[in-house]
């Protein structure tokens, strides 16, 4: 009797832990059954915000493309508008030979010419004609021999805007001289070298008895 009570209570606890067993089953799957579909409801969630996302940075990139298109074109209307080369016009002459019988007030041609852009300067009348209106710089050197002495004027049409002297009148000894001025000219006006009204009657060349050589200079500043 014992032993069929022992068994009973056996088959009793097997049956209620099978019951119990089979419970916690369903329940487990009911659990894993809620969380995949709350899983598949947060997935739908990331796609909809991914897509929005994209949607975002799709309009961004092409309201920046836009933006950099429209600075671009800023950029490039303010870039100052290229202009031609200005006119190059510059002269370098100098005197190789004597020139004598100087009177006052006498033209002085230096007749060889190094370097003449533009050619504004002539070697037949010593003259330089102004081709553009502008600021030109101009430069000029002459020498005395011993007890000698050389004046001379610097001229813009016929008005004198520069002046110098070589005076060696008084003493053995060379004297040279130079001088340097601006000015504005306009179109055809000349420009040229002359003697003035105290100066031997003999100008001297490079290799012609002085110490240097005579030279006229200029050039279009701006």
């Amino acid at each position: 009797m014992d032993n069929a009570k022992v068994f009973f209570f056996s088959v009793l606890v097997a049956c209620s832990g099978s019951n119990v067993l089979g419970l916690n089953s369903e329940g487990t799957h009911e659990r894993y059954d809620e969380r995949l579909r709350q899983q598949g409801e947060e997935i739908q969630v990331l796609k909809q915000q991914v897509a929005l996302l994209a949607e975002t940075v799709e309009k961004c990139g092409c309201h920046s493309s836009s933006k950099e298109d429209e600075n671009r074109g800023k950029r490039l209307l303010s870039l100052p508008t290229a202009h031609p080369s200005p006119q190059q016009v510059a002269f370098y002459a100098y005197l190789t030979q004597n020139i004598p019988n100087l009177g006052h007030h006498h033209p002085i041609v230096f007749n060889h010419i190094h370097i003449n852009e533009g050619n504004a300067y002539s070697s037949v009348d010593g003259e330089f004609i102004a081709p553009v209106p502008g600021l030109y710089v101009f430069s000029w050197t002459l020498s005395s021999p011993d007890r000698k002495c050389m004046e001379s004027q610097l001229m813009k049409n016929q008005e004198v805007f520069g002046h110098l002297i070589a005076d060696a009148c008084n003493h053995d000894d060379y004297a040279i001289s130079s001088g340097t001025a601006v000015t504005r000219l306009n179109t055809g006006d000349k420009v040229f070298v002359r003697t003035g009204s105290a100066h031997s009657p003999t100008l001297y060349g490079g290799g012609g008895g002085g110490l240097s050589t005579p030279s006229f200079t200029g050039f279009l500043l701006h």
